[in-house]
């Protein structure tokens, strides 16, 4: 058959409904769009259900032992995989005050530099670090930089010292995290001497790295006395978050599998229901590898319609999930629309090798 006759025919089927490309689409966009889309969209409550969790620093582990936290041991952490900020925090044994509201105290705490990813701190709400050397630099928390009318690289007195502010954090006590900073500041200072606490923010959780984590104790006569103490920040959350296990244990693990045998169904259906068709041409004389290219254009005609018709809702659900997740999520995407394409034409064109020209008696008989 001579290619403008085959595309002649093509249009035909296509144009008069022969094909049934409108219903196939129809079809293919509920079945194999709507298995992809519920599978992207539980994940996208995974990734969000991670990023709460993070957010609201349940992902950082607190080893409390006043006095006796090793900087050095705590900050080594840095280089264990996942880890993504560590700090090491003490209370200085006198709190200050602002000198603009002197019988008001603030919360104060000196911590090893870093503290501000900890402390989620916006790069907006970030000062540059240059601070003369009669100064000192803080990290307050909103409540602070509110009632003194700060913002970043703003300085004001602290305790009769001229403190430059670092940065300003948001702090949220409403998620259940660990209380007491809302109205209080950070005073970064050098990794000497001995502090009370070491934060290690990891991401994915770590089990593993909790005995890590009590190497940072300094070993001492009284430190069963002191009762070391390893716990999350946020513990309303649970200690730990297994996103692998919600990931694979998820209702819809198998929805890969289940479009990919829908896909051949639904494929090899749109040509199996033509089967008098196919078979009748075959008797004229028709050649198999014309009848074979006709189909499978006219198949990936619908094919192609079910994929622009899926693009812009996985897109928008694409879109829920943070930055971060994003990529991933576009894999994925990726791989439903492969697999739906890809196994309704293999189903169309298993089925149109499968029709035979001796079945035309029979097809004829059950039309």
């Amino acid at each position: 058959m001579k290619s403008s006759a085959l595309r002649r025919e093509i249009w035909r089927d296509i144009s008069t409904g022969t094909a049934w490309s409108v219903i196939f689409t129809l079809v293919a966009s509920v079945l194999l769009t709507g298995l992809a889309a519920a599978d992207v969209l539980l994940v996208s409550r995974i990734n969000a259900q991670a990023e709460h969790y993070r957010s609201s620093m349940a992902s950082i582990m607190v080893m409390e032992a006043k006095g006796k936290i090793n900087a050095h041991a705590c900050l080594a952490l840095s280089r264990q995989p996942g880890v993504h900020a560590v700090v090491a925090v003490r209370s200085p044994e006198k709190q200050v005050s602002a000198d603009a509201l002197p019988s008001s105290s603030i919360r104060t705490y000196e911590s090893t530099p870093g503290v501000e990813r900890i402390l989620r701190i916006p790069v907006t709400e970030r000062a540059g670090t240059d601070i003369a050397p009669e100064q000192v630099g803080a990290y307050v928390s909103q409540s602070v930089a509110e009632t003194l009318a700060l913002s970043p690289g703003e300085r004001f007195s602290l305790g009769g010292q001229q403190t430059m502010t670092m940065g300003i954090f948001p702090w949220d006590e409403a998620d259940g995290r660990r209380p007491g900073f809302a109205y209080s500041l950070f005073l970064p200072v050098p990794p000497r001497g001995s502090f009370d606490e070491c934060w290690v923010e990891t991401w994915p959780m770590n089990p593993a790295l909790d005995s890590m984590i009590r190497g940072s104790v300094e070993a001492g006569e009284n430190l069963p006395h002191l009762s070391p103490k390893l716990y999350p920040f946020n513990s309303s959350l649970g200690a730990t978050f297994d996103g692998n296990g919600l990931f694979h244990d998820r209702l819809s693990a198998y929805a890969p599998w289940l479009v990919a045998v829908l896909g051949v169904l639904i494929g090899a259906a749109s040509v199996w229901r033509r089967r008098l068709e196919i078979s009748s041409d075959l008797h004229a004389g028709v050649a198999r590898a014309d009848i074979l290219v006709k189909f499978m254009w006219e198949s990936a005609i619908w094919v192609t319609a079910t994929q622009i018709l899926a693009l812009p809702v996985m897109t928008w659900m694409v879109l829920r999930n943070p930055a971060a997740d994003q990529g991933q999520m576009w894999m994925m995407v990726l791989l439903y629309l492969f697999l739906s394409a890809a196994s309704c034409l293999i189903g169309a064109f298993l089925a149109t090798l499968g029709v035979r020209e001796k079945h035309l008696l029979s097809f004829f008989k059950n039309r």
